[in-house]
């Protein structure tokens, strides 16, 4: 029998390794402005780049600042066509949002991670994901879907749709109840982060396991610790 009823994820540095290349996840980043000139293109939108990135740049600190754990990007690309008067209807900026993001690559994914999440959920386990981004719930979707993880999640709790962001206690709490999970459920969350991930589970009673992708180790605060992904098979199963 199953340890714990849900296992829950982070994203970052749990699913996807960091230091992946080729090209690396800091070149996507860079590479949002071009995408998002060339998706608002796609609309028959046509925009001088030099003001879009302008506008883009004027209000993504700002906005960040003033919504905190809201700040998304359709939100801020939403405050940029008001800004330019594209002709861009909501519908049509959620599209442009989800180039803007960008892909995430299959080869960015920790080796063995589809193994572990599809043994879990073949055992009956509630699988769930505990994000803090701006990349709004629809874009994670559409990327993890894009490598083959998506359909193990039966939820996504995302930060910025929820307005508040690891570790307060209240995202977690929100993912147990959008999971229908009794206060008496066995839940083991898995990040990579000590403080967001480790420290925020516990916090609520919840199990934690460490993946040593961003720290060495959690100096005992995580129940588990681990490097690669089917280590934590046993765990999980006890």
């Amino acid at each position: 029998m199953p340890r714990y009823d849900a296992v829950f994820f982070d994203s970052g540095g749990t699913l996807f390794d960091p230091s992946a290349q080729n090209p690396s996840m800091q070149e996507v980043v860079d590479q949002r402005i071009d995408r998002l000139i060339a998706a608002v293109r796609v609309f028959g939108v046509d925009v001088e780049p030099g003001r879009l990135e302008q506008a883009h740049e004027a209000l993504y600190g700002r906005m960040e600042h003033e919504l905190g754990p809201r700040f998304s990007y359709y939100l801020l690309l939403l405050r940029v066509v008001e800004e330019l008067r594209l002709p861009l209807s909501k519908e049509q900026t959620a599209i442009v949002t989800v180039a803007y993001a960008g892909p995430r690559y299959r080869h960015w994914v920790f080796p063995d991670t589809h193994e572990l999440l599809g043994r879990v959920t073949e055992a009956g386990i509630y699988l769930g994901l505990i994000a803090n981004t701006a990349w709004p719930g629809f874009a994670m979707h559409t990327a993890l879907t894009g490598v083959g993880l998506g359909r193990y999640f039966d939820t996504m709790v995302i930060s910025c749709d929820e307005g508040v962001a690891k570790p307060d206690p209240a995202i977690f709490r929100a993912a147990r109840r959008r999971a229908g999970l009794t206060d008496t459920a066995r839940v083991l969350y898995v990040g990579d982060d000590i403080e967001k991930d480790i420290r925020g589970a516990k916090n609520v009673g919840w199990d934690a396991a460490l993946r040593r992708s961003s720290a060495p180790t959690s100096a005992g605060l995580a129940d588990f610790e681990f490097d690669h992904s089917l280590e934590l098979l046993p765990f999980v199963f006890g």
